[in-house]
């Protein structure tokens, strides 16, 4: 399994479910409710299909650039990065129409542009206390808005359909592990949903109807830093409630992309006498809740 590096986190290209019913306030515990009872199930699964094609990748400013620092915005426009003489980045407006730039954000990385392309996300360096901060910029106000995360290092913005929400990645200063935020767009209020024990990344991805967040977690890894276990979650109700849709001792399961609501793509290997075997890319479908 290809491993992604800090700076490829920062510098380069960006699955649980999150039933949104009120708005998050800020920094809220998902500890409460995490263990109740949980029935969401898969109810079919077959080897993928060229036909499932997932639901970011028909969305023309959903879809992953092919480079993290170039990426497409709405009305003819891009967002890049470029580095200066002094090998610091910015992050410019580029019109395709005149090629004029316009300056965005000085030391800015990682461009996400929402849906309906008003908010620009990137990832910015604020201070030596706060490095690579998540930002947000409203484009049609210019507001900057600013989530409180706490940490050093913010990964991986990633926009749900409806614009409304964005999951991010984030390291802190005091330790090398991840933990998983969701940000409410535009009040900044944020909620930490999961973290992980050991250092490797989540990866996520959100449902066509913005009502789910596609997480898989890591468990465990190998003397090469390669994971050895990791299963599909669900997480509901503002995060205070997830499900392992899948618990596959020495499956490691990832790439999570959702196709509908209800079905969803992962890649999936499995540890077998020391080495990995690949078992491709599947579609799962998904029913249940909780109880």
């Amino acid at each position: 399994m290809q491993q992604r590096t800090l700076s490829t986190m920062i510098f380069g290209p960006a699955v649980l479910a999150v039933f949104f019913i009120l708005a998050c306030t800020t920094d809220q515990s998902t500890s409460d409710s995490m263990n109740l009872p949980c029935a969401w199930r898969v109810v079919g699964e077959r080897a993928a299909a060229p036909e499932d094609v997932p639901f970011v990748e028909r969305h023309p400013l959903l879809a992953e650039s092919p480079d993290g620092n170039d990426v497409r915005g709405p009305d003819s426009t891009r967002f890049v990065v470029k580095w200066g003489t002094d090998h610091k980045a910015s992050l410019y407006e580029r019109s395709l129409r005149t090629g004029a730039e316009t300056l965005i954000v000085p030391r800015g990385t990682g461009p996400r542009v929402s849906p309906d392309g008003r908010y620009l996300a990137f990832i910015y360096w604020k201070s030596t206390d706060s490095p690579w901060t998540l930002g947000i910029l409203d484009r049609t106000t210019g507001r900057r808005i600013e989530p409180q995360l706490g940490g050093c290092v913010s990964l991986f913005p990633q926009w749900s359909p409806d614009g409304r929400w964005l999951a991010v990645m984030e390291q802190p200063c005091s330790m090398a592990t991840r933990r998983l935020w969701i940000v409410s767009v535009p009040s900044a209020s944020i909620l930490k949903v999961d973290s992980l024990s050991i250092l490797s990344d989540f990866e996520f991805s959100w449902s066509p109807n913005s009502r789910h967040l596609a997480v898989t977690s890591p468990e465990s890894m190998d003397s090469n830093e390669e994971p050895t276990a990791a299963d599909l979650w669900i997480l509901s109700d503002h995060g205070r409630r997830r499900c392992r849709v899948n618990n596959t001792l020495n499956y490691v399961e990832h790439r999570p992309m959702w196709v509908t609501d209800s079905t969803l793509l992962v890649d999936r290997y499995r540890r077998e006498r020391g080495r990995f075997v690949d078992e491709g890319r599947v579609l799962l479908t998904i029913r249940g809740g909780f109880q």
